[in-house]
């Protein structure tokens, strides 16, 4: 019940259909709480802009749920993007399951290599001993990254941004949604340079949101996107677990992971490695449930290291 206020109250913040009061001598004009386009050239994605309610503070605290709105268009200066290729080809190994420990030898669905066969007789003078077989190719799967884009990740831009053009450069079959209280999909901007890219998906709404709540993302995942969540499809999550709905959130993500080929989260947040922050501790250990694998990565390298032990 408490929840449902809460959402009822956030919701009404926002919706564009209640009569917001006016102060004393303000003339009734446009809900200044609604997304509204600028002009935008033709050679550029549509720009989002919006003034908010200013967040509830109460006790020194922001209240999860009861606040919110769009921070602005924040880029990181510089992105470097170097041992960005390592990553992204790491991933499209992870999505493609393909590793030395898990490739399958014998006959069956396997056919003879010759090459490999007759390489390996000349050890013992042309005489072959040891067929070696060839398994069909294992094409990479689709991908879909599901990228936390609220304040609370903001110091961590950098890296979420060379995430995504890892699998840019690397994946043809990626998926990309960002979220804050709900999703943006990011998809039909891939194809734009990488500059272009950035440029969009900072103006999206969800892009440096004032919230975080991952079961409504979650939720319209499943409901308008529920085609992409098949056995062929890996799911990335980048986001620092700082939700306060972990009892709702879990059980959906867990359900997601029944359908797809794996899931994995990945949280950037230093604080994720302090055992002293008890309750976020035990937020991240819902999370964890809930997937195949959790990394704690602040860097590429640190990201790289861990898909290495995963994978070689």
């Amino acid at each position: 019940m408490l929840y449902k206020v809460k959402r009822a109250f956030r919701d009404g913040l926002i919706n564009p259909h209640l009569d917001i009061p006016l102060r004393q001598g303000q003339s009734k004009g446009p809900n200044p709480l609604l997304y509204h386009r600028l002009p935008s050239s033709p050679s550029m994605p549509p720009r989002f802009s919006a003034s908010y309610p200013k967040p509830r503070p109460e006790g020194g605290h922001i209240l999860p749920g009861l606040s919110g709105g769009k921070k602005g268009p924040y880029l990181p200066e510089e992105i470097p993007l170097n041992g960005t290729r390592e990553l992204g080809l790491m991933i499209k190994k992870l999505a493609s399951a393909l590793s030395r420990h898990k490739k399958k030898k014998g006959q069956g669905k396997f056919l003879v290599d010759v090459r490999s066969s007759i390489r390996a007789s000349l050890s013992s003078g042309g005489k072959i001993f040891k067929l070696g077989w060839r398994g069909r190719k294992v094409r990479a799967g689709r991908v879909l990254l599901l990228l936390d884009t609220s304040a609370s990740m903001m110091p961590s831009a950098t890296l979420l941004l060379q995430v995504l053009h890892a699998l840019k450069e690397q994946l043809p079959q990626l998926e990309v949604f960002i979220f804050g209280t709900e999703i943006n999909r990011a998809t039909p901007y891939l194809p734009l340079p990488f500059e272009d890219l950035l440029e969009a998906l900072r103006h999206l709404p969800q892009w440096n949101y004032g919230g975080t709540e991952l079961r409504t993302p979650l939720r319209q995942l499943q409901q308008e996107y529920g085609h992409l969540l098949n056995s062929r499809t890996t799911m990335l999550l980048l986001s620092d677990c700082l939700f306060f709905e972990k009892g709702l959130a879990a059980p959906l993500l867990q359900d997601i992971r029944k359908k797809v080929k794996k899931a994995y989260l990945l949280n950037p947040d230093p604080r994720a490695k302090d055992p002293s922050l008890v309750y976020y501790q035990n937020c991240i250990e819902s999370f964890a449930q809930a997937v195949d694998k959790i990394w704690f990565t602040e860097d590429v390298e640190e990201m790289v290291e861990s898909l290495r032990h995963v994978l070689i």
